[in-house]
């Protein structure tokens, strides 16, 4: 399963067939790399976001601990389960499905997913909250799931590496800008989901988000 605003690396399928050699294997997920560069805001952005995940989803696909997969790149053992609920995200509740059965999940380093990100306020805003809708969701389907991405996992694993990573006085002021517009982004996903205005998928009719229209 993947995204229509990414492209793969050329060893990813290869990658996937061989994990699943594994017969403890039930779900792997493949390693998101941004596209935009870290010369602009959002570039910036995105790319810590996704070098700090890369790092958790690999200690924790080590330590054989339960994690979300990414909606940008992942697949799935046939014949395990054949239906799962479609009022949150497809990556987080199909790894918690195979894993209440007792398979494992597995993160892939080596197979990268190329992904073109929001370059706007407008966008950015609407798919990160349209993401955490998702993922609150969660908690009223299968209270029981390990969540890994909640707004205190982000402040626990994000804060210091971000701090850590700044290198210019560029950075510090987008860095500045990135926690409140983070925190705002989960204040405005609550408010919603308090006025019941639930989760859709993106090509279920919810604003679309121009500048990651699929890529040429």
């Amino acid at each position: 399963m993947t995204d229509g605003d990414v492209y793969v690396s050329d060893n990813a399928i290869d990658e996937i067939v061989n994990a699943f050699k594994d017969k403890e294997i039930g779900c792997v997920t493949g390693h998101p790399i941004s596209l935009d560069s870290k010369d602009t805001k959002y570039g910036y952005w995105q790319n810590l976001a996704f070098e700090r995940i890369h790092q958790v989803r690999e200690r924790m696909s080590n330590n054989k601990q339960f994690f979300e997969c990414s909606g940008y790149l992942f697949a799935i053992r046939k014949g395990v389960i054949l239906d799962f609920p479609l009022e949150t995200s497809e990556d987080s509740i199909i790894p918690f499905l195979f894993w209440k059965k007792g398979y494992k999940i597995n993160y892939l380093p080596n197979a990268a997913v190329y992904v073109k990100n929001p370059d706007n306020w407008k966008d950015w805003l609407a798919q990160k909250v349209r993401n955490i809708k998702a993922h609150e969701k969660l908690n009223k389907i299968v209270p029981d799931m390990p969540r890994t991405k909640t707004l205190w996992n982000e402040i626990k694993e994000g804060t210091f590496y971000t701090l850590a990573n700044i290198n210019s006085l560029k950075q510090l002021f987008w860095v500045l800008q990135y926690f409140p517009a983070r925190l705002y982004l989960y204040l405005k996903a609550f408010s919603q989901l308090k006025k019941k205005r639930s989760y859709e998928d993106g090509w279920r009719g919810q604003a679309t988000t121009d500048s990651t229209k699929t890529l040429d």
